[in-house]
């Protein structure tokens, strides 16, 4: 499933970078043209939540999203839940 979904977070303009480890995704965003975007990660996270999916930003990096899934979770709601980034 890391390769699935390493597939669908770097098809957007707005993702930089992504470290993915297990479940666990680090996801480091910018703005279209490449700026740093302080309130972007915010932004995904208030409407990623209003979808059902929860995230959070970690550590001090304010444009770093944080993805972590339960490792028994059914490869349909995981897809469900990509579809919904």
């Amino acid at each position: 499933m890391s390769l699935y979904l390493f597939y669908i977070v770097t098809k957007s303009e707005i993702i930089k970078s992504t470290v993915i480890r297990g479940f666990m995704v680090y996801i480091e965003m910018v703005k279209d043209n490449g700026e740093l975007d302080k309130d972007i990660v915010g932004r995904t996270i208030k409407e990623l939540l209003r979808k059902g999916v929860i995230t959070y930003k970690p550590g001090i990096c304010d444009n770093v999203l944080r993805f972590m899934s339960p490792l028994n979770i059914p490869k349909i709601l995981f897809d469900r839940g990509l579809q919904l980034f």
